[in-house]
């Protein structure tokens, strides 16, 4: 029956109300991306048997894409019930980890790995959730085991690049992403992730080559355009970093890093008034924030006009409540700041 055609299934099936033939029209239907067919061909199946595993594997997994992780649940625990298997305890750990349950994600993968020891996606979701709890010597461990079964793997190899660089072992992360780089030269992602750990050995010039790879297939690549810009800025070509900056603020006006930085660059280069204006403009864009409010406060004290630094300070506090300790702090500091130039000590 696989060899046939969506119409031919329908046709039989509408002669032949089978769950055989209905299974796999539900599959066919699935191919397509016709998931509401499929699910409702897999209710069907289970409406006359409860406990078919292919139907409520399947159902799950779609109720799963949908975002409907309690039916999903509800599914795979059944099907468990009915079959122990790697692919349904994986699955349950993945509904799990996205409940943010963690101890129940790792108990389920851990029941797959038993399961299937040798399966490199089992150590790698493991990884991934040792990750999210912090847990980096962990994470480290399951993704240096998916990559020793299988070193071919780019992804494989970007999760141990990723996690090798956050523990500072930026020598191991460097031959990865170049290892990633050869096997897919043409992904963006990894040209900027090597790109960026290029800057930290000093090598600009090949991490500049890189950046403008991306931004001539991606033009409006957000994270290549910052990323370029701070290394531009740090290579003393301050002129490259506000025009890369400028061009990523049109693009996500709603994210407030390139403001930060763009900011810092035109105060440096005392062009104060340019970056008031620059802060005015985020406020536009994205409303009154806490970060913004201080990144203008910081503006108006170095152009001298200490009374509206210091409202945009105070403003700064009164924005952010959870972060109100650290902020009053530096308020604090802010204040002598202010203090010490109007005595004429700075």
């Amino acid at each position: 029956m696989k060899n046939l055609t969506i119409g031919e299934l329908e046709e039989r099936y509408s002669k032949e109300k089978c769950a055989e033939i209905a299974l796999s029209l539900a599959g066919a239907y699935a191919q397509e991306n016709n998931f509401e067919k499929s699910l409702e061909l897999y209710e069907t199946v289970l409406s006359d048997d409860a406990k078919n595993i292919e139907a409520l594997v399947n159902s799950a997994s779609i109720n799963f894409y949908n975002k409907d992780y309690e039916t999903a649940l509800r599914k795979y625990l059944t099907a468990l019930s009915v079959e122990n298997s790697a692919v349904v305890c994986f699955n349950l750990g993945n509904i799990y980890a996205e409940l943010q349950e963690y101890q129940e994600a790792e108990k389920y993968y851990n029941e797959a790995l038993k399961l299937e020891p040798e399966n490199a996606d089992i150590y790698t979701a493991l990884g991934i959730l040792s990750q999210d709890l912090n847990e980096h010597y962990k994470a480290f461990g399951y993704y240096q085991k998916a990559y020793d079964m299988d070193s071919e793997n780019v992804e494989y190899i970007l999760n141990l690049a990723c996690i090798s660089q956050r523990l500072g072992n930026t020598k191991k992360a460097l031959e990865l992403y170049q290892s990633a780089y050869k096997k897919n030269p043409d992904n963006n992602e990894i040209k900027l992730a090597l790109a960026n750990l290029n800057t930290s050995f000093d090598d600009y010039e090949f991490a500049f080559s890189l950046y403008e790879e991306i931004l001539k297939t991606e033009p409006e690549h957000y994270g290549a355009l910052v990323c370029a810009a701070i290394a531009y800025n740090t290579q003393d070509n301050s002129d490259k970093a506000v025009e890369y900056l400028k061009r990523a603020i049109a693009i996500k006006p709603l994210k407030q890093n390139a403001y930060a930085i763009l900011g810092n660059i035109l105060i440096a280069q005392k062009k104060i008034n340019e970056a008031i204006e620059l802060y005015k403009y985020a406020i536009k864009a994205n409303g009154e924030k806490p970060q913004l409010s201080m990144f203008i406060a910081n503006a108006y004290t170095f152009s001298g006009d200490i009374s509206t630094a210091l409202e945009y300070y105070r403003k700064a506090v009164a924005q952010d409540i959870g972060n109100k300790e650290n902020l009053l702090v530096y308020l604090e500091i802010a204040n002598e700041y202010i203090e010490r130039k109007q005595n004429g000590e700075l």
